[in-house]
């Protein structure tokens, strides 16, 4: 069996500096934000997010500034503060004696997933990491497809660790089993498409595991 493992809001609890990168932004440049900018940015890239910073805020620094900017906050907390998901490692230690292999499925920005798990020491658990950017894609049906292709498994040898619901459903559409866990900052029902829904890791224990398909 092979887990599939997604990273921000499942191995590590790091979808608030997301939220709040704007913010936080702004603040180092003694600008108040809007309650709404959060909102306002969740669905934006980097660029459209710097864009927008700079007509709302009237700022100075130019869009590429922006981004290297936001850019830097993200690798100092990856680097340096980022904490795992409180019981990760025990699901990492019931699935590796079970023999299963361990894949990251993920996408994040690969330098930052790498300065992470090193300084987390949990590296040395996964087989490969595997990004969006690596495959060219979005995680929709397609990113599942030649996520299988690469490991050379069938759908029904594979569980998906995951707190996105459209990720979830993209897998689930591949026939991919799918473990949904609660993120505090996810904006969609994951509930409803999970095969298993959790609320922590403490929820799963090594019996979760022995009538996996």
């Amino acid at each position: 069996m092979v887990g599939l493992f997604d990273v921000d809001g499942t191995i590590l609890d790091s979808m608030g500096i997301y939220e709040n990168l704007g913010r936080i932004y702004l603040e180092d440049k003694g600008i108040i934000a809007d309650e709404s900018l959060n909102d306002i940015l969740y669905p934006m890239t980097f660029a459209q997010s710097a864009q927008y910073l700079q007509e709302r805020y009237d700022l100075a620094d130019s869009i590429n500034d922006i981004i290297l900017s936001l850019q830097r906050y993200l690798y100092h907390y990856y680097k340096n503060e980022v904490p795992l998901k409180e019981g990760i490692i025990d699901i990492f230690n019931i699935l590796k004696n079970k023999d299963y292999s361990l894949y990251i499925v993920s996408s994040s920005a690969k330098e930052l997933i790498n300065i992470s798990f090193q300084r987390l020491k949990i590296i040395h658990y996964f087989n490969d990491i595997l990004t969006c950017d690596d495959l060219q894609l979005n995680k929709d049906e397609q990113f599942y497809k030649e996520i299988l292709k690469y490991i050379h498994k069938n759908a029904n040898e594979c569980i998906l660790f995951e707190d996105n619901a459209y990720s979830a459903l993209s897998a689930k559409q591949c026939g991919i089993k799918v473990i949904g866990i609660k993120d505090q900052y996810a904006r969609e029902n994951i509930e409803s498409i999970a095969d298993i829904y959790i609320q922590n890791w403490r929820d799963l224990n090594e019996d979760s595991f022995n009538n996996s398909r």
